[in-house]
């Protein structure tokens, strides 16, 4: 996503990726939509997407009936260059990557190209593509997904701290090469098959759909994922980045088996299009069914290297694999689907008809546009320069400025981020709890935007008082008592005591966050006490906050920062870390989305309000880092520091808040991480 971002410019990629994250679920939405009507209509349970096509053609208009004896060929045919498409994908990520830690330990005339790496990787493929029965890749499953997420999390750790200047980067890319952003994003976005499966297996498939539908939560999740991932890191790298955001040499290894464990999933699905389709039925009364099986296999593995090593550049396999297939199979096929089923009531206007007809124009523009620049473009990004990680630039602007007293913009955000995310994080299930599911969502959003937009008045308040007063810098109580002596009468006497007041309101702030930490940490270490205890002979909470009281006594006799500097870093690897196991126990095994309560009591909403704010408002260390900062007027404007963070970190508490309902409902503590078992180290 970081290189799509470059293809398409900064702005133009955020916008661009939201609305390809919903076209893509709306399409999935009118092609199950349209299956549910197929299915009904005939009588039957279940239609796979190659036979609704083809059952849709035969009923729909006359100009689609010549099509319908071809469309599950066609169907079947693009979903199985997809899936080894993806597989050609992965056949150059894992050798890249392994190439990337290689080259590190050789001298520069000695590397070995990246073919020999594709051989090694060979017979590994070839392997797991052999594995017939899925449950046997279960277990190693499970560590991929377990190696992905720690991969997201180390990822994440190179790719926020020492961010360049934002607006060094164009809001738009050449008009050239969006059909390869595009295809890059489609290939991202959409998985049809794999979200097509999931419906079919589903207990309750119309909770699939829905405003509030596992299909609108889940591809909601995925595009903010990838939005954001998108985003930091072309802000991060620009326009040196890779077709891969992976550099670090841990990361590296560990994401390329988790890749290798995918090949034989993406492998699947073609191989079983092929033989149960196409092979098998004209082998009934062959003796070597598996010989020919194991031989379509190896077939299989063989299709994929032969591009991968035609075409070994990532960036160019994943555009290529998403603007020949995925227009197709997630764009015009769907909407053929609706016509056909809607044939010949379209509603008022036609507007049914003329929808999917754009549809239709759209994925044919992106077909054709896409394999215009393959054709015309050429392949001149390789994916690996040959070293491990980014050589220091002029345009590093935090090059020998580490000393220098003021914050980039980078470092403001980063330190905004720090300042705003700390436990009210945990606390926000609870919230949601109070509010209710659809009200906590709303209105997390609504309290994010007042916060950024009070903070916006306050700082321009701040500013024309600076710039009346012809004084550089003004704190906030400072700027309290001048505006009150200048402002309305009414506003006069009370300006002696403004500063008195604002301080004093800090000052109960930020020991009431003292307060909170004391609790928290002291109901975290009891939880795990309480496991080994027996329960008559638990020691009340009271007795470790004591425990905690010369720890946080000297912690708080620390009386230069700086020296607190590496245990910061520490506890920031410790929050990444927690984040990533809070989400291991939070996303699995969610309960029925539709029994929790779209709205809480009314008298609780006010507690839901207190803790909303309370994570979401950190006014005193905001108002420091633009103080502070090296260009203060970069803090604000649509893309400033202030609304690009508060807009994360909104994002963030809103999806732990839902999730963490979600998943323990009611019985949610205080804190989400009280939920978690603790017969687990």
């Amino acid at each position: 996503m970081p290189e799509a971002f470059k293809r398409s410019g900064m702005s133009c990629g955020i916008v661009s990726t939201l609305l390809i994250g919903i076209l893509t679920a709306y399409v999935i939405n009118i092609l199950i939509k349209s299956q549910y009507v197929m299915c009904k209509r005939l009588k039957v349970g279940l239609l796979t997407y190659p036979e609704s096509l083809k059952v849709a053609c035969e009923s729909g208009p006359k100009c689609f009936h010549n099509f319908a004896p071809y469309a599950p060929l066609v169907v079947n045919l693009f979903l199985v260059i997809y899936q080894l498409g993806i597989c050609c994908v992965y056949v150059v990520f894992c050798s890249a990557n392994v190439k990337s830690v290689a080259d590190y330990y050789m001298d520069e005339e000695k590397r070995i190209p990246l073919i020999y790496f594709m051989f090694m990787w060979f017979l590994p493929f070839f392997g797991i593509m052999c594995v017939r029965n899925l449950k046997l890749l279960a277990p190693f499953s499970w560590v991929a997904n377990i190696i992905t997420l720690v991969t997201f999390g180390v990822v994440c750790y190179y790719v926020f701290p020492g961010l360049p200047e934002f607006t060094k980067y164009p809001h738009f890319g050449k008009i050239e090469d969006y059909p390869l952003y595009f295809g890059t994003t489609l290939f991202a976005l959409q998985a049809i098959g794999v979200v097509i499966a999931v419906e079919n297996n589903m207990a309750t498939p119309k909770k699939f759909l829905g405003p509030f539908g596992v299909l609108n939560i889940g591809m909601g999740i995925v595009t903010v994922i990838y939005v954001g991932m998108g985003m930091m890191g072309y802000w991060q790298y620009g326009e040196d980045i890779k077709g891969s955001i992976t550099l670090a040499q841990t990361i590296n290894c560990m994401y390329a088996v988790a890749i290798f464990i995918s090949y034989g999933l993406q492998g699947y699905v073609p191989v079983q299009i092929l033989w149960t389709n196409y092979i098998l039925p004209k082998l009934e009364n062959s003796k070597h069914k598996l010989g020919w099986e194991y031989l379509l296999r190896f077939g299989c593995v063989v299709l994929t290297y032969i591009v991968a090593i035609a075409i070994p550049v990532l960036n160019i396999v994943i555009s290529l694999v998403g603007v020949f297939c995925l227009p197709p199979l997630g764009i015009m096929f769907p909407a053929m689907l609706e016509i056909c089923v809607k044939y010949p009531d379209f509603g008022p206007l036609r507007l049914r008809l003329v929808k999917n007809i754009l549809l239709i124009i759209l994925s044919i523009v992106a077909f054709l546009a896409g394999h215009e620049q393959k054709m015309t473009g050429s392949i001149t990004t390789p994916i690996y320069t040959g070293k491990s990680r980014n050589p220091p630039s002029k345009t590093n602007i935090f090059i020998g400025k580490r000393n220098c007293i003021f914050f980039s913009n980078a470092e403001s955000l980063i330190h905004l981020l720090k300042g705003c995310i700390g436990t009210g994080i945990w606390a926000m299930p609870e919230a949601f709890k109070r509010s209710g599911m659809s009200c906590g969502i709303v209105s997390t959003f609504l309290i994010g935007m007042l916060t950024a937009y009070v903070i916006n008045i306050l700082i321009k308040s701040q500013y024309a008082l600076c710039k009346r007063l012809k004084v550089g810098l003004l704190t906030y109580p400072e700027s309290m008592r001048v505006a009150c002596e200048v402002g309305p009468k009414c506003f006069h006497n009370f300006a002696p005591y403004a500063p008195l007041m604002v301080d004093i309101f800090l000052i109960i702030y930020q020991l009431g966050t003292c307060c909170v930490y004391v609790v928290f940490c002291s109901a975290n270490v009891k939880s795990v006490a309480d496991y080994y205890m027996a329960e008559e002979k638990r020691i009340p909470l009271e007795y470790y906050m004591l425990m905690w009281f010369l720890p946080f006594f000297g912690i708080l006799c620390v009386r230069n920062l700086k020296l607190l500097a590496p245990f910061s870093w520490v506890a920031n690897l410790i929050t990444l870390v927690t984040f990533g196991v809070v989400c291991y126990y939070v996303f699995p095994g969610l309960p029925e989305f539709t029994k929790y309560p779209h709205f809480g009591k009314i008298e609780d909403y006010p507690l839901y309000i207190g803790s909303t704010l309370f994570a979401l408002q950190a006014i005193g260390v905001i108002i420091a880092v633009e103080n502070n900062m090296k260009s203060p007027k970069k803090f604000l404007g649509y893309f400033g520091v202030l609304n690009i963070g508060i807009g994360i970190v909104t994002v963030i508490y809103v999806g732990m808040g839902m999730m963490g309902y979600w998943q323990y409902g009611d019985a949610i503590k205080a804190s989400v991480t009280l939920n978690f078992p603790t017969n687990e180290m």
